[in-house]
């Protein structure tokens, strides 16, 4: 819990940092694609209550035009040069806010919609767990690909309720989702795994070091000793050997 606690810390003072640093400059373009990813976190305020009042279509254009965020804020960013940490750490928390704020409306006709909710929960389980271990969870490839297939199946799932499209339909698609999801899950914790090996590997050598270290200090002492009383023998024995030879002579 701890863990978590500074994980969200972190978080709201990188909001904070985000913050000034936009009112310091006023460069409103390079904030561009940090604003598109919050609305992706505002949506469900807007989708939910058009949902819930029966205005499907409102609640399924509002949804489209939010989903499209995400295929901008990340080529805006690069364009603009306005790419951050921040705006990388923003992009997978406003995702996972839409995708589950999007999914609830939907849950009360279809209940299988729960699993597509978890599973998405499961994600933001493994990024947070990853996040708290400093290893830096990213989106990757796979994820984007099941978040555009996940805002398809929901859109189609808001159509369902206009137009008589088959359940075997949706079902299939839903499924295909969950495939998806249970996948991203998958790569996200096999990343984490590897950072956490990769710290394990990194850490090991320099035990290694400081033993293999201590042995050569102590070897380098040895050796002195020996050779210093090797050269006090030689000290004390040249001169008998010089008296010698001279008394000879």
């Amino acid at each position: 819990m701890k863990e978590i606690n500074n994980v969200v810390n972190s978080f709201i003072n990188d909001f904070k940092d985000n913050l000034k640093t936009f009112k310091k400059d006023y460069n409103i373009k390079k904030q561009i694609p940090n604003l598109l990813t919050f609305s992706r976190a505002l949506a469900p305020a807007f989708i939910i209550p058009l949902a819930l009042s029966g205005n499907i279509i409102g609640s399924l254009i509002a949804s489209l035009l939010f989903a499209t965020t995400d295929l901008f804020d990340g080529l805006l960013a690069r364009k603009f040069k306005a790419t951050s940490d921040f705006g990388r750490k923003l992009d997978p928390i406003c995702d996972k806010i839409f995708a589950i704020g999007i999914t609830l409306p939907l849950i009360i006709t279809n209940p299988y919609l729960i699993i597509t909710a978890s599973l998405e929960g499961l994600i933001a389980f493994v990024s947070i767990k990853s996040a708290t271990k400093n290893n830096d969870p990213r989106s990757t490839m796979l994820g984007k690909i099941k978040t555009t297939i996940l805002s398809l199946t929901l859109a189609l799932t808001y159509l369902s309720q206009l137009l008589h499209i088959p359940l075997n339909i949706i079902y299939t698609t839903l499924t295909v989702t969950g495939i998806f999801q249970l996948g991203t899950a998958l790569q996200y914790h096999k990343i984490d795994k590897k950072k956490d090996n990769l710290k394990e590997t990194l850490i090991k050598p320099s035990n290694i070091t400081k033993k293999e270290s201590f042995s050569n200090t102590k070897q380098e002492i040895i050796e002195y000793k020996h050779l210093k009383e090797s050269l006090l023998n030689k000290e004390t024995d040249e001169p008998e050997k010089t008296i010698g030879s001279f008394k000879s002579k």
